[in-house]
């Protein structure tokens, strides 16, 4: 995985059955020895459902470690706070634009039985829903039926049955080729800013001159950053009255879209028609446009793109229905609290 990739794969602290405690996480070049006593401790009965003795040789394991930043692998590790490496999961591709990744796992045999591979497994999935080609495909042999009903559960079909050459550390084993679509998921962040006019600032919604006197609720900038491997689209509330002039807007999409990468023709701007925001257009003679407060807008808005890009995760997009009382201010209060 890209350096610049890794924020899709941060680690991951979770607990097994038995109550020993691990992280997943993204091999580090920093494993290479780690990784070639894992690889020794794998007995040739359970190899021969992982990937061939050949394959975890010791030279291997440090060739793999070193090589953890190419971009069309994603590689987790299942470690202890020693170092101690207990499993790993990844899957990969030929070329940045192929349409289909290639999966494998090796788990450690005291870490079986555990739930350590579901986990992995499922925080691989997690990311491949986001980065990666569309599809995932693997094989497991028949007679591994713990692994195959794991891979169903998480999505992977069965699309054949076909049988697996002899290697030299097996014979020739019947196997189910399996398939799963990625893209399940999004990438979503959000973040807030205060954006109150400064005291004696001209208000805007009526046609006489108003300035503001006290802050009785705080004014605001929302912004919302979701993505898939699709791209991405950004959605900016802004507690103002009317809408800002034309080249402003220019200004805010292109704030956006330096921040997250979004394009500028994804990301939608809205004003919630507050009668309380600073002015904003040249709309009175006798109330000007707050040039001081366009420029903290910019500023604010800057600080939300920034955040909300990084504090982004991973999540599911569904729909609700609910009531609203047409007519009252969003920040109305009951007399009962």
């Amino acid at each position: 995985m890209k350096p610049e990739d890794r924020r899709f794969a941060s680690p991951r602290n979770v607990t097994l059955r038995d109550g020993r405690k691990v992280a997943i996480r993204l091999l580090a070049p920093t494993d290479a020895e780690a990784l070639a006593d894992f690889y020794a401790a794998i007995p040739a009965e359970d190899g021969i459902y992982y990937i061939s003795a050949a394959a975890r040789t010791r030279e291997k394991a440090l060739a793999r470690a070193a090589g953890v930043d190419t971009p069309y692998e994603v590689c987790l590790a299942l470690a202890d706070d020693a170092g101690m490496i207990h499993g790993e999961a990844w899957y990969r591709w030929s070329a940045e634009r192929t349409q289909q990744s290639t999966f494998g796992i090796i788990i450690r045999r005291t870490m079986q039985g555990v739930g350590a591979g579901r986990l992995i497994m499922q925080r691989l999935m997690e990311i491949g829903d986001l980065y990666g080609p569309p599809v995932m495909d693997l094989t497991v042999q028949a007679e591994n039926e713990r692994a195959w009903k794991l891979y169903v559960s998480l999505g992977f079909v069965l699309l054949r049955e076909q049988t697996r050459a002899a290697r030299e550390d097996s014979p020739a084993m019947p196997e189910f080729y399996m398939e799963r679509k990625m893209g399940r998921r999004c990438w979503a962040g959000a973040a807030s800013r205060t954006i109150n006019p400064a005291i004696g600032a001209h208000l805007a919604g009526q046609l006489y001159v108003r300035k503001t006197e006290f802050v009785r609720d705080d004014l605001e900038l929302s912004l919302l950053y979701l993505a898939n491997r699709d791209g991405g689209v950004c959605l900016v509330s802004v507690d103002n009255c009317g809408t800002f002039e034309p080249p402003y807007y220019e200004d805010l999409r292109a704030i956006v879209s330096r921040e997250t990468g979004v394009p500028a023709d994804r990301v939608l701007i809205c004003c919630t028609h507050t009668h309380a925001g600073a002015t904003v257009a040249s709309i009175l003679h006798d109330s000007p446009k707050d040039d001081a407060y366009l420029a903290l807008v910019r500023d604010r808005l800057a600080e939300a793109a920034r955040e909300a890009f990084a504090s982004a995760r991973p999540a599911r997009i569904g729909t609700a229905t609910g009531q609203a009382r047409v007519g009252f201010h969003r920040r109305l209060c009951w007399q009962d609290g």
